[in-house]
């Protein structure tokens, strides 16, 4: 009988050789990252989650997911500090960002505090949340977070709506340092959405429309962007 190899392994795989494409396995299993010793990222609690939460000894969680959820998710506040953020992956949707990084400081601020942090499959919506964090605790940029992040969990992808945003972000951030060029934005886009057109015509285009991605990529396609560089995994 022909042997499957498991999910951990093919992650371990596409870490090695760096390859970028995501696999079914990545969007179905949710799993938990250890992103720091007290910052955690995954999927929606389950009854195998709760158990690794436990042996992890977490002490809080952040749920950045769709409001249907509310009620599913409310048992976690009988064991857990639990913040519900209501949260769409869609590339309009507006990221949470300084509520998430303001809670999040609070409770890291303590000793012992370990926070898991999670939407529906720990792709796009916490990922983003948890690089948002990093850039203002660690003063990196977008970019740099991105791969921070990604490092320790292979199949995290913002949407390119949140990807503006923490790019956004970036420009914000008080720094002494040079900026990249191209700018994180438009390296994310090309490399790990495969956006079209060479970077520098990426980062010409994201210049014209304000560092949009939603608006510069549908000016690059001419109208609709395909789902594989939305960077939209669930709905």
């Amino acid at each position: 009988m022909t042997s499957v190899a498991k999910p951990g392994l093919l992650g371990r795989i596409r870490a090695w050789f760096d390859l970028e494409w995501v696999f079914p396995d990545d969007l179905d299993s949710g799993g938990i990252s250890e992103i720091t010793p007290s910052l955690y990222l995954g999927g929606k609690p389950d009854g195998q989650t709760l158990d690794e939460l436990r042996r992890r000894h977490i002490t809080h969680i952040v749920s950045s997911i769709q409001g249907r959820y509310r009620a599913e998710l409310s048992f976690l506040s009988t064991e857990f500090d639990h913040l519900f953020l209501e949260t769409e992956d869609r590339m309009d949707e507006q990221l949470p960002v300084d509520t998430f990084v303001e809670h999040a400081g609070t409770v890291l601020a303590n000793p012992g505090a370990k926070l898991y942090v999670h939407c529906e499959a720990g792709v796009s919506r916490s990922a983003s949340l948890v690089i948002a964090l990093l850039m203002h605790t660690e003063r990196l940029t977008f970019l740099e977070a991105f791969q921070r992040v990604r490092d320790k969990r292979v199949r995290v992808l913002p949407n390119i709506g949140f990807a503006s945003q923490l790019h956004r972000v970036e420009i914000a951030a008080p720094s002494t340092d040079s900026r990249p060029s191209p700018s994180s934005l438009a390296t994310y886009l090309k490399r790990f959405c495969t956006a079209p057109g060479d970077v520098e015509d990426l980062e010409q285009a994201l210049e014209r429309y304000g560092f949009n991605a939603p608006a510069a990529l549908r000016s690059m396609y001419g109208g609709e962007i395909p789902r594989v560089v939305q960077g939209v995994r669930r709905s």
